[in-house]
């Protein structure tokens, strides 16, 4: 996320492009700024957009996006399709902490590391000079904060649910990847949650049959030998 107007920049890094991790991200990079952009200029990317803006017609937001937006009061403004000059900023402050922040490549221990290893290169970055006027970033920054909007008394709860039905062997189908889930062929249909870096697998009365980390965080995950078997 940047500012054009004091040239801050803020990175978060996320192990997917899927809805749960932009929102949750955005959330991040909200909590690191301290406030919430009045203006938010973005990408025509499928987590936040149906349709693109085109020859007459507006752009059209998904629902669960214009949720998240309304929870935290910004309104989201979409560039036109093929047009990344529109939001040339970001895509320069892209080009900056890829080639300042990642040279040499950093040894982190995990996914939260590097985020915390951002923040603090984005935070010293601030204290050069700006470009053009000639003042200190931060100082700019604390300026823009003052046109931003609160931060909400509670995040907004990011997750996606869907139905599913167990196969004949206890298995359900998560981010492409068939999973066991112990009791599962009691039950007729499922709840799967998905947050962005876990997921539950949950009865029709609310008992949590599964959960685990999801299968992109190349993190170990049990397996329930016993019961498999024992099936």
């Amino acid at each position: 996320m940047s500012f054009p107007y004091s040239n801050a920049g803020f990175a978060v890094p996320l192990p997917a492009e899927n809805q749960e991790c932009f929102l949750e991200g955005l959330k991040m990079l909200f909590n690191q700024t301290g406030f919430v952009p009045r203006n938010l200029r973005l990408d025509n990317l499928s987590a936040a957009v149906v349709k693109a803006r085109g020859r007459g017609q507006e752009t059209v937001f998904n629902e669960e996006f214009l949720r998240f937006a309304n929870h935290y009061g910004f309104e989201a403004q979409a560039c036109n399709a093929r047009k990344g000059n529109e939001k040339g900023h970001v895509e320069n402050k892209v080009g900056y902490v890829r080639y300042n922040f990642f040279t040499p490549s950093p040894v982190i221990r995990d996914i939260t590391h590097l985020r915390a290893l951002l923040f603090e290169q984005c935070k010293k970055d601030h204290q050069r000079l700006h470009y053009k006027k000639d003042i200190v970033i931060a100082e700019l920054f604390e300026e823009e904060k003052k046109y931003g909007l609160a931060l909400p008394e509670s995040d907004y709860p990011v997750f996606k649910q869907s139905m599913v039905t167990a196969n004949k062997y206890g298995e359900v189908r998560i981010d492409g990847v068939l999973v066991h889930v112990p009791k599962s062929y009691h039950y007729g249909k499922l709840h799967i949650i998905l947050y962005w870096d876990h997921y539950k697998v949950v009865s029709h009365n609310g008992e949590i049959l599964s959960k685990g980390p999801r299968l992109y965080m190349n993190q170990t995950r049990e397996i329930p030998w016993q019961s498999i078997l024992k099936n």
